[in-house]
């Protein structure tokens, strides 16, 4: 079983072109500006929940966020510093070889449905009608299976660990 929670399959979304526009602009911001530069090109096109564009249009309450939508703490302990740490190094990776090839699959349907896997989309309750959950509707709609919800938002697995765990077990015990 396959659960794809909020896939980036932006091939798959009603406005595509958008989509290959941002992600050229992520790879130009990447080699112009490195990981930081791109990041924030994608952030700001995601706009999604828990993130530092949520401060600038006057969501957010001023507190720093963290990936998954979280608040930093005022001091960070030694062993979220040393995850944070990982992350920066992992999002140099994410942004350079990742963003690029996901974003611009398109999945065959037929095939999927013709695998012998179970392919289960998934989405975050909180994170209704970002890009990443309308993708996992459009996965739903391709392989004609309903979209299972979790907890929290795109990052609800680091931020809602607990509950997202809970009903990831739900899922995979109803294979």
């Amino acid at each position: 079983m396959l659960v794809a929670h909020e896939p980036p399959l932006f091939e798959l979304l009603p406005e595509r072109d958008h989509w290959r526009d941002v992600i050229r602009d992520v790879e130009s911001a990447y080699r112009e500006g490195g990981s930081a530069a791109a990041g924030q090109v994608l952030g700001a096109a995601l706009a999604m929940s828990g993130s530092p564009t949520d401060e600038a249009e006057g969501e957010g309450d001023g507190a720093e966020r963290v990936p998954g939508g979280g608040e930093a703490p005022a001091e960070l302990d030694p062993e979220t510093a040393a995850m944070l740490g990982r992350f920066a190094a992992n999002n140099e990776f994410f942004l350079e070889f990742e963003v690029p090839p996901f974003a611009r699959y398109t999945p065959d349907g037929d095939a999927l449905k013709a695998g012998s896997a179970r392919i289960v989309p998934a989405a975050g309750t909180v994170s209704d009608g970002e890009p990443p959950a309308r993708a996992a509707y459009a996965v739903g709609g391709l392989l004609g299976v309903p979209v299972a919800t979790f907890p929290g938002d795109h990052g609800g697995f680091g931020m809602e660990t607990a509950a997202f765990a809970r009903r990831l077990d739900d899922v995979l015990r109803s294979a």
